[in-house]
């Protein structure tokens, strides 16, 4: 009779077991957001844009602000042109250098 009880105890607690484990793992992907692939180019606006150098190539390079790195050395000629009229700003959802004082000419 001792043996019937502790199986029918150890079986119960195996069942209670397996359904916080399931809980547990339905809670902890329902609170995940996936991470959302942002590609080179793409900005919803101005502020996604950037120019500087880019975080694995260290080649100058304008585009959305996850792909610059802030602690590399500039490229001033390369983001505000010789003349330096020159901004990034992002127009049709895709980042691109524009002169200023020309209404949204991409260069």
């Amino acid at each position: 009779m001792k043996k019937i009880i502790t199986l029918a105890t150890l079986f119960g607690a195996i069942i209670l077991l397996d359904g916080c484990v399931k809980q547990n793992a339905i809670n902890n992907t329902s609170q995940e957001q996936p991470e959302q692939t942002v590609s080179e180019k793409s900005c919803q606006k101005d502020d996604d844009c950037a120019c500087g150098r880019h975080i694995d190539t260290k080649q100058c390079f304008f585009g959305n602000a996850k792909y610059v790195d802030p602690n590399l050395k500039p490229c001033p000629d390369f983001c505000a042109g010789i003349d330096g009229r020159m901004q990034t700003k992002c127009i049709d959802g895709e980042c691109r250098q524009v002169k200023v004082g020309v209404k949204d000419t991409a260069e």
